[in-house]
């Protein structure tokens, strides 16, 4: 259902900015230059600003809408869409990134216009702003900004900010250091297992309740949300904020963050190979404490289940879980299988090693890597991202008619980690 969700999703935007008079490149170029100049000679005419400089800012995707489905940022970020932003400059010009591509813009007050043809409309409500392309909604966060999911003119709802703050939480304040630290804990470590974390999950990783912001219900979620900072004891500038969704069983979970202060790329360089080492150690203690327990599936080939190789494979006896998917098997780095974001090791079975090439057009980064023995069987490796994963695979001809493929999303198996040992006590049969 998931994958039927995100074709959907990207064919869906693809649909509603290619539908837009932008088959002709040259023509729209040609377009595009006359509509900025015309624009420009029309505002210089009438002594109007091509745009309102307060909306300026860049804006990331928070959550999407199309005929009538509401899709979170977790699944935009499956999709390939987690990195969308709309950037409105104060010169009237910026860029709007979809799918790891760039398109120049134009803006005024409340319209944005792409390939100089094609007219959208936006609100902006505070730090949201909410995107109309076609039907197709955008609900975009400022960067730094807070991310409320609706004001309580578009909910129609009364909100429940009233409720004493002090007894919602504390005053949030934790070191700089902890403020990126937690950033970077949540974005590249635990990925998107940030997502499963509850408001007392991220408040015992802090140490102290978060500074609460705010509480209301989403008419287009149908759930209630609440907004914590974990906020820098010497800057109140740097803080990380965090919404929670409210569940089925009441249960406040991440919805989403976003940070204030600091650059990603500045806490990562950072913090990262000190966060990933204490990672690693803290996932090996927890494998060794517990041991291992041997699984033994077989992979098919699509509609073909009587053609099959048995595999066998030591998986950590906490932690590790397996799943099947067609006529392939998953083994998922989480105690549920199911966990949405989990890493994953994937094994398929086609009839010879060319045959894992048939979607190599789509395959975004292709590099090729060193080959890997897995199971006594000598693969070539690879590296793409494909369908908003990065996937490292090694392929190999197990037999006449036979060609095994192991594709590893999310999960490090170099030598002596835990993904490593996993590798190593592959044997196929």
């Amino acid at each position: 259902m998931k994958k039927k969700l995100v074709l959907a999703l990207a064919l869906s935007v693809m649909m509603a900015v290619s539908g837009c008079g932008a088959s002709d490149n040259a023509k729209n170029e040609e377009k595009a230059e006359t509509a900025v100049a015309d624009e420009e000679a029309n505002a210089a005419d009438e002594g109007e600003a091509t745009a309102d400089a307060t909306d300026a800012g860049k804006y990331l995707i928070d959550s999407y809408e199309a005929n009538g489905t509401k899709v979170d940022h977790e699944t935009l970020v499956t999709a390939g869409m987690g990195d969308t932003y709309l950037e409105l400059l104060p010169d009237g010009t910026g860029t709007l990134y979809l799918y790891n591509k760039a398109e120049d813009i134009t803006w005024k007050d409340g319209k944005v216009t792409i390939f100089g043809t094609s007219d959208y409309t936006y609100e902006i409500d505070g730090d949201v702003l909410y995107l109309d392309m076609q039907g197709v909604f955008y609900t975009m966060i400022k960067e730094g900004g807070s991310a409320a999911a609706a004001s309580e003119e578009d909910t129609g709802n009364e909100s429940t900010a009233s409720a004493d703050k002090a007894d919602k939480g504390g005053d949030g304040k934790v070191s700089t250091e902890e403020v990126m630290k937690g950033y970077v804990w949540f974005s590249d470590i635990l990925d998107m297992k940030t997502f499963d974390m509850t408001y007392e999950d991220v408040r015992d990783y802090f140490g102290t309740d978060g500074l609460f912001d705010k509480e209301e219900y989403s008419e287009h979620m149908k759930a209630n949300y609440r907004y914590y900072k974990w906020v820098s004891d010497t800057d109140d500038s740097i803080f990380l904020y965090v919404n929670f969704k409210e569940d089925e069983d009441g249960v406040y979970r991440v919805s989403s963050y976003n940070s204030s202060g600091f650059t990603a790329s500045d806490a990562s360089a950072k913090y990262l190979d000190e966060l990933k080492a204490k990672s690693d150690a803290e996932s090996a203690a927890a494998v060794a404490n517990a041991g291992t327990k041997k699984e033994t599936f077989k992979i098919s080939k699509f509609a073909h289940e009587e053609d099959y190789v048995n595999v066998s494979v030591e998986l950590p006896a906490v932690e590790w879980s397996m799943k099947t998917f067609g006529s392939d098997i998953e083994l998922v780095n989480a105690d549920d299988p199911e966990l949405f974001g989990a890493g994953f090791i994937k094994f398929s079975l086609k009839d010879t090693v060319e045959d894992f090439d048939f979607y190599k057009d789509s395959f975004e980064n292709y590099q090729e890597i060193e080959g890997r023995t897995i199971g006594g069987i000598e693969m070539k490796g690879r590296t793409y991202k494909n369908v908003g994963y990065e996937w490292t695979e090694y392929i190999g001809e197990y037999a006449d008619g036979k060609a095994i493929a192991v594709g590893i999303v999310r999960v490090d198996t170099a030598p002596g980690t835990v993904g490593g040992n996993i590798i190593d006590s592959i044997s196929f049969e």
